[in-house]
């Protein structure tokens, strides 16, 4: 497939049912999931809703139930300094938090779709970081105390390669994502101090788990860093719509490495043929310019129509 939907919340559009109340069960989530990727047969399947907030709840933050069709939410930090973030234990796949849920789900996905690639939902640790802490302590404290933050981060990293470790001997790959972190969020340069170090240890850390590169995901304004991200070892990385996507993939060149081109979420949202058929040209203009490269439609919204979108993905 050259042009892949982003399934998340969106999947609960194919069953009827409200975001945060299929992120509350195993048999939801997986009926949503199983129902999306038989309506767009799309890769990969990632188990989740509100992927960020796992790993927050586990560790003790509430989830708010929102309005509607909206996507859940953390609720507040739980957490006062950095200290305190370096005394979290590690998670659990079979007793922390929804992680028994997801896992659940994930198993019930692949037994109805074995063709299928299904993958559970890992958060990066400056996202567990800024959920649990907020985000503008969080910033602060990388400026004034940016060893400080270097070693929570590689302390949270920890836990996260051990959490990995649990998803890998339960059969699945991981979705690993980290866009709390991403310019303008945070500068380059504190991002080139802080972060890159420990997302090399993740994605070292999973190679040798799976044996092969994984996938990375970062939206923002990525281009200033992309270099740093493509030689980070993941095997897929993401080109977010946010960022001079030209740039971005200049500056990205590495070998055996996979990069979506986001298309903008708000020209599909808009519903707008014209405004999306000169973004699919767009698109398809890099695509030609830029080998191993596929599209995709950013991260499709509960409201997104299921027609449009496989209209758009059939333009490729």
């Amino acid at each position: 497939m050259l042009c892949s939907p982003v399934v998340y919340e969106h999947a609960a559009r194919f069953i009827g049912r409200s975001p945060y109340e299929v992120s509350q069960s195993a048999k939801l989530l997986s009926d949503a999931h199983i129902a999306a990727w038989r309506y767009y047969k799309h890769s990969p399947v990632t188990i989740g809703i509100d992927i960020y907030n796992l790993e927050a709840e586990a560790f003790g933050s509430k989830v708010d139930i929102p309005e509607g069709n909206e996507v859940p939410g953390i609720s507040g930090s739980i957490i006062g300094s950095l200290d305190e973030l370096l005394t979290l234990r590690p998670l659990s796949l079979n007793e922390s938090g929804r992680y028994p849920l997801h896992i659940e789900a994930a198993r019930r996905v692949r037994a109805e779709l074995p063709e299928a690639d299904v993958r559970l939902p890992l958060s990066g640790p400056f996202s567990i970081a800024s959920n649990l802490l907020g985000f503008e302590k969080l910033l602060m404290a990388s400026i004034m105390e940016q060893d400080k933050t270097r070693a929570v981060l590689e302390h949270i990293t920890g836990l996260q390669i051990e959490l990995a470790r649990q998803i890998v001997e339960s059969g699945f790959e991981v979705s690993f994502f980290e866009s709390a972190a991403a310019p303008p969020l945070l500068s380059p340069e504190l991002i080139e101090a802080i972060e890159i170090p420990v997302l090399k240890k993740m994605m070292a850390a999973l190679t040798a788990m799976n044996g092969k590169k994984n996938a990375f995901i970062m939206g923002g304004d990525n281009a200033s860093i992309a270099g740093s991200l493509a030689g980070m070892g993941a095997g897929f990385l993401i080109c977010p719509a946010e960022t001079d996507q030209r740039i971005f993939l200049e500056n990205a060149s590495a070998d055996n490495l996979l990069i979506r081109i986001n298309m903008s979420a708000e020209i599909i949202a808009s519903a707008d043929k014209n405004e999306i058929q000169n973004e699919i040209n767009r698109v398809k203009e890099l695509m030609n310019d830029f080998p191993s490269t596929l599209a995709g439609t950013g991260v499709l919204s509960y409201d997104s129509d299921p027609e449009l979108v496989s209209w758009i993905t059939g333009q490729f």
